[in-house]
C-alpha cells in the first residue's frame, strides 16, 4: 500500500471489537475490501484476514468455546478466536427446538463442536446435539452437557463422523 493512502476498518471488520483505543499503534493483518482510486477509499477488513489465516486451523470434531452473538429463527450465530459459525437450530439437540431465545442469549457462552468446514464459502458449521447421550439433553441439562463437552468429545466425534442408525 503507498504511503499517504489511508485505509478504514469498519468495527464490524475488526477481530478486536471491544477496546478500540488499544488497536491505535498496532499492526494489523488486513485484506481489502474496497478500492477506490479516484476517492482515495480503501477499506479493509482485520476479521477476514484472521479468518483466512485460522482457517486452515480448524478440523472437524474440533471443540470450540465461544459466544453466542446472535439469534435468527434458524440459528445462533458463535464467535469463537476471530471466526464465526452457525449453530443451526437442528444441530442444538436430537430433539425439536421450538425457540432459540429460551435457550439463548446474545453473550451467552457456548461450547460446542465444529461440524462441517466450507473454506470457500467461509462458513463454519456447529453442533452440539452429538454431545448428547439421549435426546433433549442439552435442551434440559445445558450447562451440564457444556461442562462435560471435553469429556464427551471423543463420543460425540464418533457420532459425527458415524451418525446411529435410527
Amino acid at each position: 500500500m503507498p504511503w499517504g493512502v489511508k485505509g478504514f476498518i469498519p468495527r464490524s471488520h475488526l477481530v478486536e471489537k471491544e477496546n478500540i483505543e488499544a488497536l491505535k499503534g498496532q499492526k494489523l493483518t488486513v485484506v481489502v475490501l474496497e478500492i477506490d482510486r479516484a476517492k482515495e477509499k480503501l477499506v479493509l477488513s482485520n476479521r477476514l484476514a484472521s479468518r483466512a489465516a485460522t482457517f486452515s486451523q480448524l478440523t472437524v470434531g474440533q471443540l470450540v468455546n465461544g459466544k453466542v452473538t446472535g439469534l435468527r429463527p434458524f440459528g445462533a450465530f458463535v464467535d469463537f478466536d476471530g471466526n464465526t459459525g452457525l449453530l443451526h437450530i437442528g444441530q442444538i439437540s436430537n430433539r425439536r427446538v421450538n425457540n432459540l431465545e429460551e435457550l439463548f442469549k446474545v453473550g451467552q457462552p457456548v461450547t460446542a463442536m465444529i461440524a462441517n468446514l466450507e473454506e470457500g464459502r467461509g462458513r463454519i458449521a456447529l453442533s452440539m446435539k452429538h454431545f448428547e447421550f439421549y435426546p433433549g439433553e442439552v435442551l434440559e441439562k445445558m450447562a451440564e452437557v457444556m461442562a462435560e463437552a471435553e469429556e464427551r468429545l471423543d463420543r460425540a466425534q464418533k457420532n459425527l463422523l458415524n451418525p446411529p442408525i435410527a
